[in-house]
């Protein structure tokens, strides 16, 4: 069972997303901002990582530059979902970002495919 983790301090739509990817088969925790993720991680490395680029504290763009600096932390699938203009996001990609996804346009399915693809990766 492939294990994600979401990192999204809008409640609403963690609860949404951790529904809808449970009802997928998906084994789902979430947590509300980078530091708690970090935590998580210690504790069990998911395979993916769905990942709100603004969140409080600290900020997004430093857990992604954590996990890449970390072996064991390298390959986990990190799927960027934010309200900020994709197109300033997509330099990400340098960063081991597998995809960059636009919360006002983006639907569940959209996320299910992208944790399907990192699976097959």
């Amino acid at each position: 069972m492939t294990n994600v983790l979401i990192v999204e301090d809008d409640d609403w739509l963690a609860e949404l997303w951790q529904k809808t990817l449970k009802s997928n088969q998906f084994e789902v925790k979430k947590v509300t901002n980078a530091i708690d993720a970090i935590n998580s991680i210690d504790q069990h490395v998911p395979d993916v990582l769905i990942l709100d680029m603004m969140l409080p504290g600290t900020n997004a763009m430093t857990l992604i530059h954590e996990l890449a600096s970390h072996e064991d932390t390298q390959k986990i699938a990190v799927i960027v979902c934010s309200s900020l203009p994709v197109k300033k996001l997509e330099s990400l990609k340098h960063y081991g970002v597998m995809a960059v996804l636009d919360k006002s346009t983006m639907s569940s399915s959209d996320l299910i495919y992208w944790i399907n693809k990192a699976n097959h990766a």
